[in-house]
């Protein structure tokens, strides 16, 4: 039998984008439930300037928050604001 990943703050994952929800993603990182990326969770992205991110496409992230009530939510920055290879 297959154990199901639970995500920790912090973890870097690999997900892929299931929906567009107003302002930020679904990905499905193959937890519990989906992850939420907003879409300013991204190196120089503004309100007015957002990520040209499609419904299917790979991101590289990390866990920002995670708890058993809540679906996770991931960034693409680090605590600094830089991509440090995340995208």
């Amino acid at each position: 039998s297959q154990k199901r990943y639970i995500p920790q703050v912090d973890d870097s994952v690999i997900g892929i984008v299931t929906n567009r929800m107003g302002e930020s993603f679904e990905v499905d990182i193959n937890g519990p439930s989906r992850a939420t990326l907003a879409m300013t969770s991204f190196e120089g992205a503004t309100r007015r300037n957002r990520p040209n991110v499609k419904i299917g496409a790979l991101v590289y992230a990390r866990v920002i928050s995670s708890d058993r009530d809540l679906d996770p939510e991931l960034s693409c920055v680090d605590a600094h604001g830089k991509s440090s290879g995340f995208g």
